[in-house]
């Protein structure tokens, strides 16, 4: 969760849901079951909030919609929740109706909220590439090793929320995997990507945060499914949140002072050399999973005003941002070409010390305050 300084008024931390939008959900059920829908029947507005650009796409999508592709789908599903995909530009037509001052300010205030010079991450890099370019992937194992046992020496630091401590726990973990994980001569799977993930997301993370992997349920997309499926009426005999991989939460008490767990953030992992149509319908799932997750802790507290998502295709991904603007939600880049990866060789980890590709503190962004 961060909160970034937002100076415009049209940044807001309320309610995400759009009730003209929730009016097409009755026929978009219908059009789903293969049912004849009478688009014309839909409320017709004529305004120029986002809210009636989305309301008006949507309408002109449906009226083809037994005529859409499997992506036109995915960002009609995507638009109907409120939701503007800014990750994909050139392949969402919604995006020609958006105005350009609006995607501006968006990624403005998207690109401000993440810390990519954090100075104490960038030293320890800095020390580390250095030691591995001299003596090689041991030199940079035995060196890991004796700083994590000084910082404990010390005493007064504590080692699982000390920066230079998790530093050099995340590059332990890197050189077993390069050492002992087989990822040059062998075909990995989702799963095994997603452990390797989870291991170094967990040392970023506070203790506190918690981290489920597999094919998960959302908390706060099951909620929003069961207000659906009360109003509109049962797609599914179980109601259940959306699928995801990696699904970061944290327990705190709720106003009954009792204790309770909150969705924090989403991750998605696709095998390498998946087709681009499927990765974005895994992506705009994803982005409607993490803004289920907004609008739960808007409900919750005024503290929040964005959360981060990644999708991972086999070891490298993204980061995005998920916000309100005007009242509708934006998914957009954190940074214009910086990639979140893994390494799986050596070339990958000279990389990934390189303290100009900004890797690991990027990373360390994801972090939950």
């Amino acid at each position: 969760m961060h909160q970034p300084t937002i100076g415009s008024m049209n940044f807001s931390g309320q309610s995400t849901i759009n009730p003209s939008l929730r009016s097409l959900y009755p026929l978009i059920y219908k059009l789903h079951k293969g049912n004849t829908v009478d688009i014309d029947q839909a409320t017709k507005y004529f305004g120029k909030t986002l809210h009636d650009k989305l309301y008006q796409h949507c309408v002109n999508l449906m009226k083809k919609y037994k005529y859409l592709t499997k992506l036109e789908v995915s960002y009609l599903h995507a638009t109907l929740s409120g939701i503007v995909n800014m990750l994909n530009k050139q392949d969402n037509t919604l995006m020609n109706f958006i105005p350009d001052n609006t995607v501006s300010e968006v990624s403005s205030v998207a690109k401000g909220i993440v810390d990519i010079q954090q100075l104490r991450v960038i030293d320890v890099l800095d020390h580390l590439y250095t030691v591995y370019h001299n003596r090689g992937i041991q030199g940079l194992r035995v060196e890991s090793i004796l700083k994590k046992a000084s910082i404990i020496s010390q005493g007064g630091i504590n080692a699982e929320t000390s920066i230079e401590y998790k530093v050099y726990d995340i590059m332990e973990v890197i050189i077993n995997e390069l050492e002992y994980g087989n990822w040059c001569t062998s075909s990995k799977s989702e799963t095994d990507c997603l452990f390797y993930w989870k291991n170094i997301l967990h040392i970023i993370s506070e203790r506190r945060m918690i981290h489920k992997k597999g094919e998960l349920t959302s908390t706060a997309t099951k909620f929003e499914r069961v207000i659906n499926e009360y109003e509109f009426g049962e797609t599914n005999k179980n109601v259940s949140g959306r699928k995801i991989d990696l699904l970061i939460q944290t327990t705190s008490v709720n106003i009954q002072n009792k204790p309770e767990v909150f969705d924090l953030s989403s991750m998605e992992f696709k095998k390498s050399g998946s087709d681009d149509i499927y990765l974005i319908s895994q992506q705009n799932k994803n982005i409607r999973t993490m803004k289920s997750v907004l609008a739960s802790l808007l409900a919750t507290t005024n503290h929040i005003d964005v959360v981060l998502g990644m999708d991972i295709v086999g070891v490298s991904g993204y980061m995005f941002a998920v916000l309100p603007y005007e009242g509708v939600t934006f998914a957009t880049n954190v940074t214009d070409d910086k990639i979140v990866f893994l390494p799986v060789n050596k070339y990958d980890l000279d990389d990934f010390l390189d303290k100009k590709k900004y890797v690991l503190p990027l990373l360390f962004t994801y972090k939950v305050k």
